[in-house]
């Protein structure tokens, strides 16, 4: 397996490129004993190169050996210290061990020093982001909006990292500049409709995710596109795309989901019990899905039925004793009914443990205490 690797290396143009592009496909590979076979092998034939030593970083990382990824990266940019890739990955691991200022400053000389690199620049808004260095952030958002010069890879990278910022003005030109560009263009509508719904426009937000075609976003965007059409009012309607979706998913585990959207779009709009119905359809055909039985058993409040609530929750709890949101959910209707209050504190007190920090738990825990009268 080593020698086709090796011949690949010497008959590419790039021998270093051709050598990260190995790494990478080494770092997913299901033997791990034969990939490192293989980068052993590389770094007995290439001692010299920076990318030997990555691959071997790179395998170590997947390891969780993080000591020697460290000192493997370490020693291929003592060999070829504006190895870009080698920067992103040590930097990364600087970041992800608790050293987020060192990986900034490393990323920041290497920007320093290859001012043109776009995907240094991407790593570095990227850490910034990450971080919480809102103002930092954007002024790297922006520098690299200067430099992109409509690179795809980078105009998309940029979208994305400016919608995490909430910078929606870069985000909108960076999206419409990748439609004018002919290139990502199922994330581009995406993102473009997530932009107008959080403006309130629902018809232009509507019309972006209906323009989504690719697999990955297609469901998320038509549900989405279901619940705009619902909360205008046209609750037909949205049940009629839903319907149209389920016909043409071809993946069944995604068949709950969709019979769980139809259900939301009914609670909204006030009608429980035909939410009940659908959710109880459901249920028939996929009795095992714990997000439906979840559904329903908040539908049935909706529609007096408490006696189904608590045995919805009884069996999701049954089957899935660390369901946070079902504990709260089943103590909250005994505290609300002054009932087995015992009980709802067994299933408050482990939700909170849980979700120490969840608003939802933390009102039920409170409302709890209250009715034992602290």
């Amino acid at each position: 397996a080593a020698d086709s690797f090796i011949e690949r290396i010497e008959a590419a143009d790039d021998a270093e490129a051709a050598m990260a592009d190995i790494g990478e496909l080494l770092q997913g590979d299901p033997d791990p004993e034969t990939a490192a076979a293989v980068a052993d092998a590389l770094l007995v034939r290439y001692p010299a190169s920076a990318g030997a030593h990555l691959v071997q970083a790179r395998l170590a990382l997947a390891s969780g050996d993080m000591q020697r990824a460290a000192e493997r990266l370490d020693r291929a940019l003592a060999l070829d210290a504006d190895n870009i890739d080698a920067i992103l990955v040590r930097s990364r691991l600087k970041a992800v061990q608790g050293d987020v200022d060192g990986a900034l400053a490393m990323l920041d000389e290497a920007v320093a020093r290859r001012p043109d690199a776009l995907t240094l620049r991407i790593g570095q808004a990227q850490l910034l982001v990450e971080s919480g260095r809102r103002e930092r952030a954007g002024a790297a958002l922006d520098a690299l909006a200067e430099r992109a010069d409509g690179d795809p890879d980078t105009v998309l990278s940029l979208g994305m990292l400016a919608m995490e910022t909430d910078r929606a003005d870069l985000a909108r030109t960076a999206f419409s500049e990748l439609l004018a560009l002919g290139e990502h263009r199922d994330q581009a509508h995406f993102q473009l409709a997530r932009l107008s719904d959080m403006a309130g426009d629902l018809a232009d937000a509507v019309a972006g995710y209906d323009a989504v075609a690719s697999e990955a976003l297609y469901v998320t965007a038509q549900l989405r596109a279901a619940e705009l059409v619902a909360q205008a009012g046209a609750i037909e309607q949205a049940q009629a795309r839903l319907a149209a979706l389920r016909e043409v998913v071809v993946d069944p585990s995604m068949q709950p989901r969709l019979v769980g959207a139809e259900g939301r779009l009914l609670q909204r709009a006030g009608r429980a019990e035909e939410a009940l119905a659908v959710l109880s359809d459901g249920l028939d055909a996929f009795p095992d899905d714990g997000e439906l039985r979840y559904a329903r058993a908040l539908a049935a409040d909706g529609a007096g039925r408490p006696d189904l609530l608590v045995s919805d929750l009884d069996l999701l709890i049954q089957a899935e004793p660390d369901n946070a949101h079902a504990l709260n959910a089943l103590g909250y209707h005994f505290v609300q009914q002054g009932e087995r209050l015992d009980e709802a504190a067994d299933h408050l007190e482990k939700a909170s443990a849980l979700l120490p920090e969840d608003p939802a738990v933390m009102d039920s825990l409170g409302w709890l205490r209250f009715k034992q009268g602290q």
